[in-house]
């Protein structure tokens, strides 16, 4: 069963259940007061607010089994399912297999898991060998892509055939069925469903408690487990590791071909992991071994867990403000785009594991690094006039408002200010009978300043009745007389359309209302020869001619063409030529 889909009212409310669930009893379980969170600037948690103290500690086990060892498994790849997952759908996905014996395994895939487009696939295991694990696992899955990591948690659920199946334990294990260990688990009422919350594909395996002797096991399987994580994340703290470099992320031209998303993501993705995962490790460590403690001793004092997870999470937070103080001082600052993007990742997980004011710190910094990044990238726009900068502005203060920045909106539009001056010049010659009967010539001028874009069109600049076509020389003769056209003024429309300063390095130009008012002299010139000279440029849908200017980068005078043609009517009656010389301006 696979589905992607926008979630429904009712999948939305078992989602925010299940999530809620994880979350809430996370927070009680690991604890968030002041007693077990120890301060920012203190090396290493203290030990002192809590009872479980590797000094004395009556619930220690340090003599307890090391680990839950490694299974053997093989596929039944006939109850095999996949989804396909999209980000740019902006749509959830679920993925849900059943194995022979009956247990159901869901996957609940956010719409913000993954930056690109995966496969994800889930095999439920068709038999196993659990006699080197001490987990005696009686269900499981393999998930691939083997070693995808998330930006989002999965949600992984389990349903067993039976209605009362005690306390229910999802481990994780590699591909090939070694190093099983705890997930961090928790259970619906009486067991029914279990639930973890994974960031990175393996293997799965699932087991129930219903026997004494196997569940004290694995208590003290788990509470000794619990101390080792802590141990590990003391020595962790003691000697972090040294933060890798952000790569430089340009935002000129993103997301075009110049510069894919597809390959942003890719550099984000990779650093994101390469910075993150060690840390990762040793929260995940931590919280699945206090969780599978939380549910199989629930006297047992596991907050100091939660303050060692707060505290690697915090040393993350640091080595991140380290580079971005020297990043926010670049030019360009493009090493904040990693930084940005991989601070959202570790600031989501903080927020998973305390509600404190140390995560809203955090955030600060993010929104001041957004910021920075976003006036960069203006500056360049209206200074320097690099036109690349141009529409993922748009999309950097939008990122900014969420993070509750300073707006620039207002500023950005006032950077994006164009000017066009079109001169034309056209002639057109009538005739009846093979005779001539009226001849006409006008050159017009006209200067359309202040070109805004439109708020309800991103790609769209320009104002109704805002072409003032202005003859400044010309005359029209017919049978009775000849009229001179100079000074005479048709009002028309200029837009600007379909800004591309990457890939065609080109903007638009239309024009319309050429032929004046109904009564208008220079436009009984210069709408027949304008239609007879221009007709390959004619959009009939937005009944205007249509030009395409190229345009140069860091010029605030960015493009000047000339069009020329000529034309006649298909029954000889009319004929005529026009020149429009055309000149774009950016004015921020």
């Amino acid at each position: 069963m696979k589905t992607q889909k926008r979630t429904t009212k009712k999948h939305n409310a078992f989602l925010i259940s299940l999530t809620a669930l994880f979350i809430a009893s996370l927070a009680c379980s690991l604890g968030s007061g002041a007693s077990t969170v120890p301060p920012a600037s203190s090396p290493e948690p203290s030990l002192q607010a809590t009872t479980n103290s590797t000094t004395d500690n009556p619930n220690e086990n340090p003599q307890g089994p090391e680990d839950l060892g490694a299974i053997t498994y093989t596929l039944d790849t006939a109850r095999q399912e996949s989804v396909i997952f999209d980000p740019s759908a902006g749509l959830s996905a679920n993925l849900a297999v059943k194995d022979a014996n009956g247990y159901i395994w869901m996957l609940i895939i956010p719409a913000d898991a993954l930056p690109m487009t995966e496969t994800i696939t889930m095999t439920p295991f068709a038999t196993m060998d659990v006699s080197q694990s001490g987990a005696k696992i009686i269900s499981g899955v393999q998930l691939e892509p083997d070693g995808l990591h998330f930006v989002d948690a999965v949600l992984l659920t389990v349903n067993p055939p039976m209605d009362n199946p005690g306390v229910g334990l999802i481990f994780s294990m590699q591909q090939d069925g070694s190093s099983v260990d705890f997930a961090p688990t928790t259970n619906t009422t009486g067991g029914k469903t279990a639930i973890a919350t994974i960031w990175h594909f393996s293997a799965a395996g699932y087991t129930n408690l219903t026997k004494d002797e196997y569940e004290e096991y694995l208590r003290e399987l788990a509470e000794a487990r619990f101390f080792r994580a802590t141990e590990a994340a003391r020595v962790f703290l003691n000697n972090p590791p040294k933060p890798p470099a952000p790569p430089m992320i340009s935002q000129f031209c993103r997301g075009t071909e110049v510069n894919p998303e597809e390959t942003i993501q890719a550099d984000l993705y990779e650093f994101r992991r390469t910075f993150y995962d060690p840390y990762e490790d040793v929260v995940v460590d931590l919280l699945s071994s206090a969780k599978a403690v939380a549910l199989l001793d629930p006297g047992f004092d596991i907050g100091i867990g939660g303050a060692w997870a707060e505290d690697v999470v915090l040393k993350a937070e640091e080595n991140l403000k380290i580079w971005g103080r020297q990043a926010t001082k670049d030019k360009p600052p493009d090493r904040l785009v990693a930084l940005i993007d991989t601070g959202m990742y570790v600031l989501k997980q903080h927020q998973l594991l305390s509600s404190s004011e140390k995560s809203g710190e955090f955030m600060f910094w993010i929104t001041g690094w957004q910021e920075t990044l976003r006036d960069y990238y203006l500056d360049e726009l209206k200074t320097k006039h690099d036109f690349r900068a141009f529409p993922i502005l748009v999309t950097m203060e939008k990122r900014t408002a969420l993070l509750g920045g300073i707006p620039r909106l207002e500023d950005i539009l006032s950077a994006m200010t164009f000017e066009v001056i079109l001169d034309t010049s056209f002639d057109g010659n009538w005739k009846s009978s093979g005779k001539t009967i009226a001849t006409g010539n006008v050159i017009q001028n006209a200067d359309v300043k202040d070109l805004k874009m439109v708020l309800t069109s991103e790609g769209l600049w320009g104002d109704l009745n805002n072409l003032q076509l202005k003859a400044k020389s010309g005359t029209y003769t017919d049978a009775n007389e000849t009229t001179s056209l100079a000074g005479m003024t048709d009002t028309g429309q200029l837009w600007l359309k379909n800004w591309d300063p990457c890939v065609t390095k080109t903007f638009d130009v239309l024009i319309s209302g050429l032929y004046g008012e109904a009564d208008s002299k220079p436009g009984t010139v210069a709408g027949p020869a304008a239609a007879a000279s221009f007709k390959q440029y004619y959009w009939e849908g937005a009944a205007a001619f249509m030009f395409t200017i190229p345009i140069k980068n860091l010029d605030a005078n960015m493009g000047e063409q000339t069009f020329t043609g000529s034309g006649s009517a298909a029954d000889g009656g009319y004929s005529g030529s026009g020149k429009l010389h055309i000149v774009l301006k950016h004015t921020p």
